[in-house]
């Protein structure tokens, strides 16, 4: 087979004929590594590398520009790129970023974690399922949530009823709401219970005072 025709198509890619017929777009510094012209002999081996060749270079321009905006996990990464690359092509962007340093799963699950406990305000158990959706592993996990441990997550509990649930828990079945509440938000039931305390003591305190 030959290739009858290199045609430009749009920015940097052109659209590649053989015997006449349209067999493939491909980017221009593809054809300019693998020096593609018109008249050149190639076989169907030959179009697949240079298929491989591009959307591995366009799976990687799309990994990098997604990095660009936030970090992300590899797993987030892979189910992002196969939406448009085959398998063998994520795994190779996906591994070759990570050698470059640029993908780095402990660094991403530190950074997420502090976010989740620090502006969402979760607690461990829940911090550790949004880790796991997105890809982490166990280990990583761990060792994350020990570098993060908090000795004062009793008070930033008060702290958090005081600020988002005080109306709700003085309501009808306030107290169950709360704690079903607290607890979607990863937060152990005992240590929920010991900080809805504070707050029983406090209308103690508040009805000894009339």
């Amino acid at each position: 087979m030959l290739i009858t025709a290199i045609e430009p198509f749009k920015g940097s890619k052109y659209n590649i004929f053989v015997e006449g017929e349209y067999a493939l777009t491909a980017d221009i510094e593809i054809i300019l590594e693998l020096r593609l012209r018109a008249g050149q002999a190639v076989t169907p081996e030959d179009l697949e590398e240079i298929r491989v060749r591009c959307d591995t270079r366009r799976a990687r321009e799309r990994a990098l520009y997604l990095l660009s905006f936030r970090d992300h996990s590899k797993k987030e990464l892979s189910d992002k790129l196969r939406k448009n690359y085959d398998e063998d092509i994520v795994s190779e962007v996906v591994e070759r970023l990570e050698g470059a340093g640029l993908l780095d799963d402990a660094a991403y699950a530190r950074g997420r974690a502090r976010d989740l406990i620090e502006r969402k305000r979760y607690g461990e158990k829940r911090v550790r399922q949004e880790l796991k959706i997105r890809g982490i592993a166990s280990d990583i996990i761990d060792e994350v949530l020990s570098e993060l441990k908090q000795d004062d997550r009793e008070e930033r509990l008060v702290s958090l009823i005081e600020a988002k649930y005080l109306g709700k828990l003085r309501g009808e079945n306030g107290t169950a709401r709360v704690t079903a509440a607290l607890a979607r938000m990863g937060y152990p039931y005992d240590e929920i219970r010991r900080a809805l305390r504070e707050f029983d003591a406090d209308e103690e305190d508040e009805s000894e005072s009339f």
